[in-house]
């Protein structure tokens, strides 16, 4: 799989590798300035009532990266 080619959910074995940071927007920013391939930018999962805020990316080789932001109680 190509960067930027469209991602598969129906592959076998993970899926994505996900890490914590303290600020996903500033984090996407960084990543994606510095030339990583933006999946999807920042926004609050779930819409309804957000407990996080999460991020995709994709590496050189096609793997999904997620970043992952913990909301206040």
């Amino acid at each position: 799989m190509r960067a930027g080619s469209p991602l598969s959910f129906e592959r076998r074995g993970w899926q994505h590798l996900a890490w914590e940071v303290q600020n996903v927007d500033a984090a996407y920013a960084d990543l994606v300035a510095r030339g990583v391939a933006g999946h999807s930018p920042p926004e609050d999962f779930l819409a309804d009532a957000p407990r996080l805020r999460i991020a995709f990316l994709q590496d050189p080789d096609g793997n999904l990266l997620e970043l992952v932001q913990r909301r206040g109680s």
